[in-house]
Parts: C-alpha cells; structure tokens; sequence
C-alpha cells in the first residue's frame, strides 16, 4: 500500500522534515549520530559496571545472565559498526560528487501485514511479561485489585478498566493474579501497536522506512508498559498515542480536530497527567482555520466531554484539588530540620540530582530517538534552510510540554519507581526523534544506518524487558534501587521495604522478610503497624516466643487488629499462657462475631484453661450456625472423645 504523498516527509534541498541538500545525505547528523551512540554505549559499559541506584536508566544489563547479557553487547557492537559504516558510505559518496539519491522502491504493504505484526507482538509481550511488579505501584495494585478495594488515585478512567477486569474474573471464579490481570496490559500493546502502524504511516516516506519507522516507535522503553504491567499507565499510554495519531491525521487530511478533542478528553479522564497535551490541542484547532466561534466550541467540547467523564467516575472537585498538591509538593528539606518531611525530595528541581534522574529517565525510555534528534538537529544547523512543516510543530509543541512537566514535576517516591508516569511526558518526544531522524536512514549508507538503529532500540528494550521477565533479576535490580546508597526519600524507602517484605513472604522467604521489616522498623519505630508485620513473620516461622515482644508492642501503640490480637494469642498459648491467651481470643471473637475461625479459637482457648463444658457449647452453636465449618467438627470430635483414645 504505498504511502500517500501528503504523509511523507520533503527530501528536497529546500528542507521539510527529511531535511536532505542538493542531494547529499545528511553526513554530519550521521557523524554526531554515531559519535553519541558510542558516547552511550560508554554510558552503558559504565552503568552495568558499577550498578548502583544513582544510574539506574544505564544499568539494566549487569542484572542480566551471562548468556543474554553477550547477546546485548554483541547487539550494541554490531549497531556501531553498522552505524559506523553507514556514515563513512556517505562520507564516500560525497567524494564520489553523487549529486542524486537513490531510488527506493516503495513495496504495497498486504492487508495481512499488520494483523501478523500484531500476533507476533502480542506474543512476544505475553512471553516476556515481567515476573514481580516491583517497577511502579504494581504491587500495591494488584494487592487492592484482589482485595476489591476501591483504587483512588490520580487516573479515574484507566483505575475504572482494571477494576472491571478485576470483576470479570471474580464474576467468573477465578482468582485475581498477576498472571490473570496481565492479559490488560498486553491488549493495551496489541492496541497501542496498532496505533503505532498508524503513527507510522503519516511518517515514513517508503514502505522501507515505514519498517523501521514502526519498529523504533514500538521498541521505545515505553513498550514495557505492556509487558504484563499492572497498574494505569497502559490504557494512559493507548490514549497518548491515540491522540498523537488523530492530531497527525487531522494534520494530513486537513480535517476538523474534533476527533483528536475527543481523544484528548479520553486521555485526560485517563489520567489528569495528560492535561499537557493541551497545547498541542490548541495548535491543532488554531491551525484549522476555524472562525473564532468554532474554536471555542472545541475546547468547550473537550472540557465538558473530560469533566463529564471525570465525575461520572466520582472524580470530584476534592480529589482534583488533591491531584494538584500532589502534583505541585516541592518542599525542600532543610538542614536545621532533625529529618526532612516525609513526602519532601531529598534534593531540589534545581539540582544536579535532578538533572541526573530526568537522564536517567530519557536514556531508559527513548535513547535511539534521542540520538536520532541530536543527529537531525546537527543536520539542520550544518546545511538546511527548514521548511514550515505542521506535523513536526504538532509534535514538537507536544514533546515541549512533556518535557516542562518532566523538568518541573516533584513526586516523594524513588524516581525509578515513577519511571512510568514521567515516561508519558516522553511519548511525543521519542516520536518526534524518530521524524526527524528518518532523512539519516535515505541516501548511500542510509539502510546500514537504519538496521543499525533499529538493532540498538531492539536491544536496549530487551535488557529493559528481560530484566523485568526473570524474578530473580528483577529483584536483584529493585533491591539495588532503593538500597541505602539510593538517595531518596524515607517515604519512598519505606514504600519500597514494604513491597519487599510481602514479595518475601509470599515467596516463602522469611528470612529475607524479617530483615527488611527489621529495617522498617529502624525507620518508623514508632509505627504500630511495622511492629506487627515484624512480630507476624516471626509468628509464622514458628518463633512464637521471639513473636510476643513485637506484637505487644502493636498493641501497646494502638494496634488492635483482630489478625495481630490473634497471633499474639496463638504466641500466648504456645508459650503457656493461657488465661492471657483467652482474653485475646475473646477480644477479637467480638471484634469480628461473623468469623468462624475466631470462634474456634476462642473455644481451644477455653479448653486450655480447663473450661471444657464453655468450650463444647461455644463449638456446638458454631457448627448450628456454620454446619460444614470443618475445624470447628474436627475440635469438637477431638475435644468429645474421652481421654486417651484416638481422635
């Protein structure tokens, strides 16, 4: 299907968006091109030498095993050298005063290409699906998913479609797992490729440089969102692309932005963080030609189609007002202050840190679009008289916003937990990389420059995704990053601890558990509910006299959790200690009277003091009221049966 000419990008010497001169290719973009992919291959060899949480956008192949992590090196060697030799070609054919470029011949695409794309994508994506939900707030979703807990955050409509996924499967009997909720994510790629097709489409001059054009949009780091991940950013990320797509189409076909509005307010319902895309809207509706009139019903249009969205799914004014303090903490923390607040960076917008984690975050999501940029924009400055092109003002007031955001956003957590959300801001960005990166893949050395940097974005998304799809890697990584030499916040720390202990625990790791909880508890020692959690893996190793100190420690400081009262309970008895037990065992049968199991044990605590006849009946009206409880049948036989016989 060849492309139509309105979506391709000028090679004449008058400029446009391929940016080519009398026929030359762009030698010079091509030289910083290769120059800053060996400046990040040296970036890379630095980070996986020395892995630590400061450079963590760098270090993801340390993490990797022996055999892959090869295969990433013999893959970054071979983009060198093909990078390399396509820029020298070049260099050869302008001593040669080759003065026309070659013809490439535009091959029709099938009708059955993209639905074949799609199956291998969502394969590869199912396949490769990360094993620990450690990269965001994964854990924390999949734990209130299953819970059935109520999810209010900051992105009402995507929190609305995991909880629905959420429903389905508990409508249909089955049980809420990660490997059950993955299947959202990876609809979320399959869609998102779709897009990307699309995307591609209005940028690619050749079916040639379609190719690679939709392999470097579908390999930016942003791809891992799809990878089984769990939490808003996949559907986020769908409606981002969505709206870039009918922006770029609105642009070619001359057409209304309505529909681009509509998407917009999806986005925006999504997750407010979307808002940025706003003035990328506006240049849309302004560049329509519309009367004045028209262009405020668009933006009426979007604000009423966003808000409508908004409260319909109980986004109130409250938690919209609540979204913007978060958005806007920037507390710094000070030196005269004994420690600094809890949600406060350890570090200003102003600061090298700063600086260093929005790098680490760029070289993480979208380092061949990047590279691609510098070369287009050494092309530009060298030799090119730039023509008014709307696609690349479209995308660039889009990539201009995300990056203000990024730059100005200030979040408590570890950065390279909130890699997700800054990676929205980066979307447009990494598009318009690849743009206006397309004129250093045409002319003599263009195909080696080509397959040179789609083997790079392929294989820096594979160390990213394989470190996520191993477990033990993945942990390995996590554990590094909000380590004690992480400097971040003691919230963040905290947060990161405690995914860790119920990792361990649900591992069956206990040992691992009780030392981050023990190292919660250094933190927060004050907090009664870390000096339950400690005194509850103690409990479930079997340690019930090492147990009792922590859990009465809870208690002492307001923990009053039947599980906690329980579990000390359970200690109590272990330890002899019955008539304490016993009042245990009653305080939480009458915190929780519809509990059968609370009702058995306050029955095997009265056997324990000698209250045999209180016990029977106690176990006697919780079969009446649960007939096939089966621990409460098996006490009461035991307990019915005379001394010294078998029960």
């Amino acid at each position: 299907m060849p492309l139509p000419n309105d979506a391709r990008p000028r090679l004449e010497s008058s400029g446009g968006a391929a940016g080519g001169h009398d026929g030359i290719p762009p030698i010079w973009g091509r030289v910083v091109l290769a120059l800053g992919l060996a400046c990040y291959a040296g970036l890379l060899a630095l980070g996986s030498s020395r892995p630590g949480p400061r450079l963590w956008g760098i270090h993801l192949a340390a993490y990797l095993p022996e055999h892959q992590r090869l295969m990433f090196w013999l893959s970054l060697l071979a983009a060198l050298v093909l990078v390399g030799l396509g820029t020298l070609t070049g260099f050869r054919q302008i001593t040669q005063q080759t003065t026309q470029p070659p013809k490439v011949p535009t091959s029709p695409l099938g009708p059955w290409k993209l639905p074949a794309f799609l199956g291998l994508y969502g394969l590869l994506l199912w396949a490769l699906r990360t094993r620990t939900q450690f990269l965001g707030d994964g854990s924390l979703w999949l734990s209130r998913l299953q819970a059935g807990e109520l999810l209010e955050g900051h992105e009402p409509l995507a929190a609305a479609v995991w909880v629905g996924a959420a429903n389905a499967l508990r409508a249909a009997g089955s049980d809420i797992t990660g490997s059950a909720m993955a299947p959202l994510s990876v609809f979320c790629g399959l869609g998102a490729a779709a897009i990307s097709w699309g995307i591609a489409r209005h940028l690619a001059e050749t079916s040639r440089l379609f190719i690679w054009s939709l392999t470097l949009i579908t390999t930016m780091g942003i791809a891992q969102l799809f990878f089984g991940y769990i939490e808003s950013y996949p559907p986020v990320a769908v409606g981002v692309l969505a709206f870039l797509y009918t922006g770029l189409r609105s642009i070619r076909r001359s057409s209304s932005p309505l529909l681009p509005g509509v998407v917009l307010a999806g986005a925006i319902a999504s997750h407010l963080a979307c808002i940025y895309l706003v003035p990328a809207y506006a240049y849309l509706t302004v560049r329509s030609g519309q009367s004045l009139r028209k262009l405020s019903l668009y933006a009426l249009l979007v604000l009423a189609l966003a808000t409508s969205l908004l409260l319909a799914l109980g986004y109130g004014p409250n938690r919209m007002i609540e979204t913007l303090r978060v958005a806007t903490i920037g507390v710094e923390s000070r030196g005269d202050l004994p420690a600094p607040p809890r949600d406060a960076r350890p570090y200003s917008i102003a600061s090298w840190d700063h600086l260093l984690d929005l790098g680490n975050e760029v070289l993480l999501v979208i380092p061949v679009p990047l590279l691609l940029l510098c070369g287009s924009l050494a092309t530009r400055f060298s030799s090119v008289r730039v023509t008014p092109d709307p696609r690349r003002m479209f995308l660039g007031v889009s990539a201009a916003s995300g990056l203000a955001i990024a730059s100005l956003l200030i979040l408590p957590v570890a950065p390279a937990q909130d890699w997700d959300l800054f990676s929205l801001f980066l979307i447009p960005t990494g598009i318009l990389g690849i743009y206006l990166g397309l004129p250093l893949l045409c002319g003599h050395g263009g195909r080696l420059v080509g397959v040179g940097t789609m083997i790079l974005s392929l294989s820096t998304l594979a160390s990213f995704v394989l470190v996520n799809a191993d477990r033990n890697a993945g942990v390995d990584r996590f554990e590094t990053l909000v380590g004690p030499d992480a400097k971040i916040t003691p919230f963040a720390r905290t947060y990161a601890y405690e995914i860790l202990v119920y990792y361990h625990r649900h591992q069956g790791n206990p040992e691992s558990a009780r030392r981050y909880a023990e190292a919660l508890l250094l933190g927060e020692p004050t907090n009664p509910r870390i000096w339950a959690m400690v005194g509850t893996i103690h409990y479930s190793q079997g340690d019930f006299k090492g147990a009792i100190p922590y859990l009465e420690q809870a208690l002492a400081r307001g923990r009053d959790a039947t599980g906690t009262l329980t579990n000390l309970a359970i200690c109590y008895a272990h330890e002899s200690r019955g008539q304490e037990a016993l009042s245990l065992f009653k305080l939480a049968a009458a915190k929780e009277p519809d509990r059968p199991d609370y009702q058995v044990n306050l029955a095997l605590g009265l056997f324990s003091v000698g209250h045999s006849d209180s016990a029977r009946d106690l176990l006697a009206r919780t079969i009446q009221r649960w007939p096939r409880y089966e621990p409460a049948l098996r006490a009461l036989r035991r307990h019915s049966l005379p001394r010294g016989a078998d029960p």
